[in-house]
């Protein structure tokens, strides 16, 4: 339960901070919001943090740090408390390391990098981009969204060519990014791996078109380059110091002052919260958890309301590659409110089966089977699950997948998105429609 909860964290600017569990709502009201208000994944994080700082949750501000932390505590149900006496103790017990820059020369010259750009440019003419549509400068996190929506948007007007163009522009992408950030050969390793998948999902001109230049293209691309490794490790032992290597002005340094400016900004923050009144900080958290609460609410209702405008039987699944139609929304079942299961023995045409799913722990109700691909492309679903060693059906992600509405093509990534309402799996139904012989 939420309201047991208790945390110990460490920052690296000396302070000891527990957060201490208050009694100021009752705990199913905060399991309420905790569930629903989407602070599972949160508390998580939380205690597989133990001694990290709770940060600045994207804060640049004193202010919104603040709120950060405040909100942290409302989520929690927990106070702070800060042993400062024994900062000078703490940092002799966890010092805090030197940081020393290693400046390199900028790169006078990027042959592998330009001549990605170059071949993104010919996807760019190949793809005949909308004339509404306006991608921003390549190996950047702008040009990644852009590719992102653009994806969604062939997928949404069933434009596949446009769809697979920015499927794999986004590749290409991340290969700029790691070649900034890393060495040539991981970039070019990302792009290769990528392609090995993409062999055996060849259905149409684009999809050879695509893995035609990067086949032609590999001999010019592959250069190899002394290693470069940009990322810092930090030991935390006395008069520990730890280097940054980075192009003079990069963003590797930028990156480096910017989380040294954060630290200090969380220990601000803190700080901050813990000057309030035990009234002050009461009267925040009562009001940051009841906003949550009614947040919570006023979504329940928003998803109730997009899940009653259509019946599961007007939707339809299709494989999110190919476009291909695979399975009615009244085929998916919800199993023990965590997976969603296809049900329509019919589904089987439409899949192969692959390799063994291996899990690093297991479950009482179930256990995986094998992934599954769409036959005609190879894409991947999801996995078979076998529930209660009886019943072995496909359990697929959504994201996989494109929805064919009364009001348009969309997509989701999770299933709590979808316009429409997944009944509960039963297994005796499950039994009795497909192996009646039993009831005989």
């Amino acid at each position: 339960m939420v309201a047991f909860i208790l945390h110990f964290i460490v920052n690296q600017r000396g302070h000891i901070t527990e957060l201490v569990t208050q009694k100021f709502l009752p705990p199913f009201y905060l399991f309420n919001v905790y569930q629903q208000a989407g602070f599972k994944n949160q508390l998580s994080d939380a205690k597989k943090k133990e001694g990290s700082s709770p940060g600045t949750g994207g804060a640049k501000t004193l202010d919104k740090a603040v709120e950060h932390v405040l909100q942290i505590c409302a989520n929690l149900d927990s106070a702070i408390v800060s042993t400062k006496k024994y900062a000078p103790e703490l940092k002799e017990r966890v010092p805090r390391p030197k940081r020393f820059f290693d400046i390199v020369e900028q790169r006078a010259k990027d042959p592998f990098g330009d001549h990605l750009k170059w071949m993104m440019n010919l996807i760019h003419d190949y793809m005949d981009l909308p004339p509404d549509f306006r991608l921003r400068e390549c190996g950047t996190q702008e040009y990644e969204a852009d590719v992102v929506i653009l994806e969604q948007r062939g997928v949404q007007e069933n434009n596949r060519l446009l769809a697979q163009c920015a499927l794999h522009l986004r590749q290409y992408n991340d290969a700029l990014l790691i070649n900034d950030t890393l060495r040539m050969v991981d970039a070019y390793r990302s792009l290769k791996e990528f392609y090995i998948t993409k062999r055996t999902m060849t259905i149409d001109g684009t999809d050879f078109f695509l893995l035609g230049l990067f086949e032609g293209e590999n001999p010019q691309i592959f250069i190899t380059c002394p290693d470069m490794l940009t990322p810092c490790f930090r030991d935390f032992t006395k008069d520990s110091r730890y280097s940054v290597v980075a192009q003079a002005g990069g963003r590797e340094v930028r990156r480096e002052h910017m989380n040294e400016y954060l630290e200090d900004l969380t220990g601000k923050a803190i700080d901050s919260v813990q000057s309030l009144s035990h009234r002050e900080f009461r009267a925040k958290i009562t009001e940051l958890q009841e906003k949550a609460f009614f947040c919570s609410k006023l979504e329940q209702r928003h998803q109730a309301d997009r899940r009653s405008r259509n019946t599961a039987a007007s939707i339809q699944l299709l494989c999110r590659n190919c476009f291909t139609p695979v399975a009615s929304g009244s085929d998916i079942k919800l199993v023990d409110n965590v997976q969603y299961v296809n049900i329509n023995p019919d589904f089987k045409r439409h899949y192969k089966v692959g390799e063994q799913v291996i899990l690093d722990r297991s479950f009482e109700d179930w256990e995986p089977g094998c992934r599954l691909r769409c036959k005609i492309c190879n894409k991947e679903w999801g996995f078979e699950i076998k529930y209660k060693k009886s019943a072995l059906m496909p359990n697929l992600a959504i994201k996989n997948f494109a929805l064919e509405t009364p009001d348009g093509r969309r997509t989701v990534k999770k299933w709590k998105d979808v316009p429409f309402t997944v009944e509960d799996f039963s297994i005796e139904e499950y039994i009795e429609e497909n192996f009646p012989d039993l009831f005989n």
